[in-house]
């Protein structure tokens, strides 16, 4: 019976020196980080809207500086003043590993920035590297992120 119980304190002891890895590491989600610098910026700007597409399978944020989050909180249409700026910033969706039928950003696909001064500019960038190209329905596009309501977010 001693010996019974000094081999099952043995086991017990061997069994909680062994170092356990957890079945999922706990990581930064660094593939749906920008590298680009302007895009970096658009991450520390205001939250207008969100979006996934689910025929794409991309998921959107559409974030806008100061001047427009002061702008969209008195509730005014979207002519937005001189100073405006506003991204949109689409990643590619994957599913999550910490959660099943779950889905998170992947890589960065693109970046559309509308400057609003004297006149209105449209830029689009694509890829992980956001390259200038060229938005074959810029007109469409600019027309589609100028339409976007700010969410309404519980204060």
């Amino acid at each position: 019976m001693r010996s019974n119980f000094i081999i099952l304190i043995a086991m017990f002891l061997a069994a909680c020196g062994q170092d356990h890895k957890p079945q999922l590491q706990t990581r930064y989600n660094s593939a749906a980080t920008p590298v680009q610098t302007e895009a970096l910026q658009a991450l520390n700007g205001f939250v207008i809207n969100s979006f996934v597409d689910t025929k794409k399978h991309t998921t959107s944020t559409l974030y806008g500086n100061a001047v427009v989050a002061n702008y969209l909180k008195d509730g005014k249409d979207n002519n937005y003043p001189k100073g405006s700026v506003v991204t949109l910033l689409t990643w590619q969706q994957t599913s999550d590993p910490r959660w099943f039928g779950g889905n998170i950003p992947d890589s960065l696909v693109s970046m559309e920035v509308v400057n609003y001064n004297d006149s209105t500019t449209y830029t689009f960038y694509e890829g992980k590297n956001l390259t200038s190209a060229v938005n074959s329905n810029a007109t469409s596009a600019l027309a589609w992120i100028k339409a976007q309501k700010m969410m309404i977010v519980p204060r």
